[in-house]
């Protein structure tokens, strides 16, 4: 039979043990909600995407803009991190394709400006020229959607950011 001193010293560590659950699961909660938000975000918010599967952490920002008539070129700011995977020979411009709204595809003609590169950490500008080849623009305001992905990216075989406008 337990003494009174040791009902209120379990009936204290449950408390704390409820305690930290609802403290843990809050903070779990936050995180994933901030993250959906990323994904949810309103035309021209969200430039900014973020992968974190595999062993490879990839953060995309969609730099170009249509003011009035689209964009000569296409540029992503691109920044990889990973503990796992040598990034010291990955190059985006090999890896790269483009998906618009009409479901075409670019996947050649991108080059890449690096900025920083380590075997652990790989940042710089992912360029490709917006022109179909017929000459047409590959994207422009009026279309929804844009989609970029990165093949060949450690565990990942493809990373994918999608963009809404």
């Amino acid at each position: 039979m337990l003494n009174q001193g040791e009902i209120a010293m379990r009936k204290t560590v449950l408390f704390f043990l409820v305690v930290a659950v609802i403290l843990g699961g809050t903070v779990l909660y936050r995180e994933l909600d901030r993250e959906r938000s990323e994904e949810r975000s309103a035309p021209g918010e969200g430039r900014t995407k973020i992968n974190r599967e595999g062993d490879v952490e990839a953060i995309v920002t969609f730099l170009s803009e249509d003011l009035g008539t689209p964009p000569a070129e296409l540029t992503f700011k691109v920044e990889l991190k990973s503990t796992g995977f040598d990034l010291s020979d990955y190059d985006p411009a090999e890896t790269a394709t483009l998906l618009n709204a009409r479901q075409e595809k670019l996947s050649t003609g991108f080059w890449w400006e690096e900025e920083e590169a380590g075997a652990n950490y790989l940042r710089g500008l992912l360029r490709v020229s917006n022109k179909l080849p017929a000459g047409t623009p590959f994207w422009e305001k009026e279309m929804d959607s844009l989609t970029l992905q990165l093949r060949d990216l450690g565990k990942s075989r493809v990373k994918e950011f999608h963009w809404v406008f």
